[in-house]
């Protein structure tokens, strides 16, 4: 699995996010940019509590998936 700490993994998600303008066509399925943009980083909303869906994330969640997130560690 690529991590965004390795540097070429990096390089290639920074690379993909910059190319995409309000014009790109979806490769597949059948989102805008903004939508799809919205959609990736809702996961990464709830664990961070940053925005309330209604449920909390799961202790388990919490302890593994957020020290991850702050952590250089593949």
């Amino acid at each position: 699995m690529k991590s965004i700490f390795e540097e070429n993994a990096y390089k290639e998600i920074k690379g993909r996010l910059e190319n995409l303008n309000e014009n790109a066509k979806a490769n597949w399925g059948k989102m805008n940019v903004g939508q799809m943009v919205w959609h990736c980083q809702g996961p990464l909303n709830i664990i961070l509590e940053k925005e309330d869906y209604g449920m909390k994330p799961s202790w388990l969640a919490k302890v593994f998936f957020k020290k991850s997130l702050y952590n250089d560690k593949p």
